[in-house]
């Protein structure tokens, strides 16, 4: 059963075998105005989707509260960073799905956090996110 997911929403997906480990490691993905899901998923590839991270289902989510004015510009701001990063390499300690997420949420400055790092997103927001699926990490 696929369920829809929130719009202006990060989402994190089991990582096999790993998230299962170590529940505090997972997949960051982020959604558009229409739910859609992107998510950095290798060397010059986002991967954008209703149903499926590249790693399955998402599992979690969290819905941002926004400004008027971010929600205006959220789409296009995933967008720009989606080409962008369609033209970089992946690299799993420097240049991940946890950096796509935090440039776009940086250029928004959502939340007024200042900077979202890629390291610090799971400790931000991995516990305040809501379950998915009943059978979740």
């Amino acid at each position: 059963m696929n369920e829809e997911l929130p719009p202006y929403a990060m989402t994190w997906a089991v990582i096999p075998c790993v998230s299962h480990l170590v529940p505090a490691v997972g997949h960051l993905a982020i959604t558009d105005s229409k739910g859609t899901q992107y998510d950095f998923g290798g060397p010059y590839f986002v991967n954008v989707s209703k149903h499926s991270t590249i790693f399955g289902p998402a599992c979690r989510y969290y819905q941002f509260n926004l400004t008027d004015q971010q929600k205006e510009l959220w789409d296009s701001t995933i967008i720009k960073h989606k080409n962008q990063y369609e033209q970089l390499n992946y690299n799993l300690f420097t240049n991940n799905c946890h950096h796509f997420v935090a440039a776009i949420l940086n250029e928004l400055n959502v939340e007024n956090k200042g900077t979202h790092g890629a390291a610090n997103l799971v400790g931000k927001y991995r516990f305040r996110m809501r379950k998915l699926r009943r059978f979740c990490c």
